[in-house]
């Protein structure tokens, strides 16, 4: 089974499961700096075209803006991780919206 393939099941075992915000974990790019989003899901009574991302960079999920799900964050660093490839760190920035 891919990495794609994993992060795909596990996303949708997560929005299943009720997870409001999902924490999505690329690989380190080129200078070391961390591929990390915070991915709100449609279970925040959005559409999945309204949901929103927040790059984590260095602020952990304090980076989540919205004070509202900064707990739902923090669980998700645990709960709700998901390793996806490069591509698909790059398909989430361009196709939801930035928080």
């Amino acid at each position: 089974m891919t990495k794609k393939t994993k992060a795909e099941q596990a996303f949708s075992i997560h929005a299943r499961n009720g997870a409001k915000i999902l924490h999505l974990c690329g690989i380190n790019d080129q200078f070391g700096n961390p591929r990390r989003i915070y991915l709100e899901t449609p279970n925040n009574n959005k559409k999945a075209s309204e949901c929103r991302w927040w790059d984590e960079g260095y602020a952990g999920f304090h980076a989540v803006t919205d004070l509202s799900l900064r707990d739902d964050a923090r669980t998700a660093e645990s709960s709700y991780r998901v390793d996806i490839t490069i591509q698909q760190y790059n398909s989430v920035m361009k196709a939801y919206v930035k928080g």
